[in-house]
């Protein structure tokens, strides 16, 4: 409140004759948050027009006159206080005759027509001690009233306690229907809560409905009765963990409502975005078409045109969100738009543009939780931007430095979860952070640490399945969880079990999607799920049932693929599941029928990168396609075709190359292009050069230095064959390539 001069009051003015509304004191570098939240509530419970709060209610003219005459209708007084009201700096404020807390508690004291609340809020205590330090008539408060606590673990008994009793209290009627809609909004925060648990890449999204919730809460007190109505039945939807239903709801109150449609466009995005990305991107649109300036609409949509592939629409969302995160010194907002940045340049293929972001978010994230060291969230992002320096570390083939940074937030995850076991999410947190440690560890080839850790991470998630059977993105946490063993163990050359393990994930998301069809991010591990079982199964010569599990795969990702052709992962997935097939049948001996599906993940990928021609990993998709292209034709006896699909893979490895010379995977990569283009050379006896022989030499040459540096060697047969090869391709013909 101000401190503007004010008087103390000579006397107690007559009863106003009619006593309607509640009047709400404390201090705004105290307790401000607080009392909004309070202020919401009793508006819910009594009605907008029966509570004052100086920010909200006073209205125009002397500000001074506008408190006085609040003070004079209103049957109860409730004092907000905080763990500042009566701080180092506060007391001595309270003495001073000009302090308006100190006039507005004085003043409603002095009438007996006034019921006194005192309020406690944050975890605050005021022991006897400090009261007796407060000036003489502002004791009576804590001495001769019955003082209330309000507290975040009991919010909404602490809330419908109070309501209740300042309606017995004052005879103020509470609101017929508060009891329900109290009881829906507090199922909603605790549905959103629960989301908390949920999918790695949801965090933001589920920060985004909470504060949805928040929103929509402070909407309703000032809602009229037909918009209380569809936010009522937005609330019931929510508590029963009906997103879709919800999203109706507020795509009706989106149509309904222009002066709120901003807002609504957002809420239908947050909840859309857990389940179906192309729509919730639509409605961020929507969100920045009536409003340009809107940070948070700004982020979402990134993220959602990230989902989607589209790399250039999410980083022109991130730049935009950037300037506005540094022009609102939103330092958390910069923090997610620069981790954005970096996720999308990863997504390129571009892990030292990615890192130089990464970085940059550590710098601001360490300045964050310096400044509230004591804060799970602030301790939360230091450890996701240490994890996300990693990923760009292990994308420049630096796995060492990854694995620090892997490990220090590791560290910090268990601290976290250490300080909060009952915490879902702390304890999920600590899944991911031991999952990013096995994942590097197979890279390494410790085949036998990586098992051990990724144990360890499905251990976890299938204690908080055990918590909460119920909850379906812990379900999905679970069969990823799986899927992760299954991993290790087939690297570690144990195909049962890690088929065991493929098939325990598949049952799950089998479940999952069954439960809802409509979840396109659900059908996609779903797809993940048979391609594992194909790879294994196909490992072990079952090729039957690999096909049948890439065909079931197959089936998925073509529904995906059709469902949204400018989805480039999804057209990326059915271009992986092609490959499989062609690999599967072309071990069958049916070269035919695989060069066929080779040829059609190559289309997929050549539309791919005329798209987006700088997204390396498109590139190097491309490439793939192209050598298994010439694979298949060599083994159909057509060197001629073979070789100008060598060469073709052979300049997508040097443009690769180009940008990132050290690259170990690049260097191995054009070995590989070089090797084949020479075999394709000598495969015709009528065809020779001196060019064959130099690319034998140069792929050797490579392949030397790289097992040199003790880069993990890929098992591959080509070079097997190569390393077994003695003699040197003939050059006694011709000397182009």
């Amino acid at each position: 409140m101000s401190s503007s001069p004010a008087s103390e009051p000579a006397s107690v003015q007559a009863p106003s004759p009619l006593r309607d509304a509640i009047f709400i004191s404390y201090r705004r570098d105290d307790a401000r948050g607080a009392s909004g939240r309070v202020y919401d509530w009793l508006k819910i419970g009594f009605g907008a027009g029966a509570v004052f709060r100086d920010v909200h209610s006073i209205g125009v003219g002397r500000w001074r006159d506008r408190i006085d005459a609040a003070l004079a209708r209103c049957a109860a007084c409730v004092a907000v206080i905080g763990p500042r009201w009566a701080d180092a700096t506060n007391l001595p404020r309270l003495h001073e005759s000009g302090d308006m807390v100190r006039h507005e508690l004085m003043t409603a004291l002095a009438s007996e027509a006034i019921t006194m609340v005192p309020t406690l809020v944050e975890n605050t205590h005021l022991p006897g001690e400090q009261v007796k330090q407060l000036p003489e008539p502002l004791q009576p408060l804590f001495r001769e009233w019955n003082i209330r606590m309000i507290t975040e673990n009991g919010w909404e008994d602490d809330i419908r306690r109070l309501i209740q009793e300042i309606g017995e209290a004052t005879a103020l009627p509470v609101q017929p229907d508060f009891h329900s809609l109290l009881l829906s909004v507090a199922a909603a925060e605790q549905r959103i809560a629960a989301l908390e648990q949920e999918h790695r890449a949801q965090r933001d999204q589920l920060e985004a409905s909470q504060r949805t919730i928040d929103e929509l809460r402070g909407r309703l007190a000032e809602a009229p009765s037909g918009e209380r109505d569809r936010l009522s039945e937005a609330f019931a939807a929510l508590a029963q963990g009906d997103t879709r239903q919800a999203e109706a709801a507020f795509e009706r109150e989106h149509a309904a409502a222009l002066r709120t449609a901003v807002d609504t466009a957002c809420h239908v995005g947050n909840l859309a975005l857990l389940r179906d990305v192309g729509k919730a991107a639509t409605y961020f649109g929507k969100a920045l078409q009536l409003d340009p300036e809107q940070p948070e609409a700004t982020l979402q949509l990134s993220q959602a045109r990230l989902s989607l592939g589209d790399l250039d629409g999410a980083e022109q969302a991130l730049q935009r969100a950037l300037e506005l995160a540094r022009a609102g010194s939103d330092g958390r907002l910069e923090l997610r738009a620069l981790l954005g940045l970096g996720d999308g340049q990863l997504a390129r293929g571009d892990g030292a543009a990615a890192l130089e972001h990464n970085l940059r978010a550590v710098a601001i994230a360490t300045s964050l939780a310096d400044q509230q060291p004591a804060a799970p969230e602030r301790q939360h992002d230091l450890a996701v931007v240490h994890t996300k320096v990693g990923d760009a570390l292990l994308a420049q083939g630096q796995p060492e430095a990854a694995l620090e940074s892997y490990r220090h937030s590791l560290a910090i995850r268990q601290k976290l979860a250490a300080q909060e076991p009952a915490s879902s999410q702390a304890q999920r947190d600590l899944a991911i952070g031991l999952e990013r440690i096995g994942e590097i560890l197979l890279w390494q080839k410790d085949f036998d640490g990586a098992v051990d850790t990724s144990r360890r991470s499905l251990a976890i998630r299938d204690a908080l399945v055990e918590r909460d059977s119920g909850n379906n993105n812990a379900q999905l946490d679970l069969s990823i969880g799986h899927n992760k063993v299954g991993d290790a163990l087939l690297a570690r050359g144990d195909g049962g079990s890690a088929l065991a393990a493929y098939t325990k994930a598949l049952r799950i998301m089998e479940e999952l999607v069954r439960a809802d069809p409509g979840n396109s991010q659900w059908q996609r591990e779903l797809a993940f799920c048979h391609n594992r079982r194909g790879e294994v199964l196909a490992a072990a010569g079952e090729s039957e049932e690999a096909l049948l599990a890439f065909r079931q795969g197959q089936a998925v990702a073509e529904r995906l693929a059709c469902l949204d052709p400018n989805n480039s992962l999804w057209q990326a997935d059915l271009a992986f599941v092609f490959d499989r097939i062609g690999a599967v049948v072309r071990h069958q001996g049916d070269l035919e029928t695989a060069l066929q599906q080779y040829q059609r993940a190559l289309a997929i990928r050549s539309a791919l990168v005329a798209r987006d021609p700088e997204t390396s990993p498109w590139l190097r998709d491309l490439f793939v396609s192209h050598l298994n292209v010439a694979d298949s034709l060599t083994a159909q006896k057509n060197p001629e075709t073979a070789r100008l699909s060598c060469r073709k893979a052979l300049a997508i490895a040097d443009q690769l190359l180009a940008c990132a010379p050290d690259d170990p995977q690049t260097r191995f990569d054009r070995a590989e292009a070089a090797f084949k283009l020479s075999a394709a050379i000598n495969a015709d006896p009528g065809y020779r050069n001196p060019a064959g022989a130099e690319l034998l030499i140069t792929s050797r040459e490579v392949v030397a230095d790289l097992r040199a540096s003790g880069w993990p060697m890929p098992d591959e047969a080509w070079l097997r064959v190569m390393e077994a090869e003695q003699g040197e391709p003939g050059a006694d013909i011709d000397s182009s390539v």
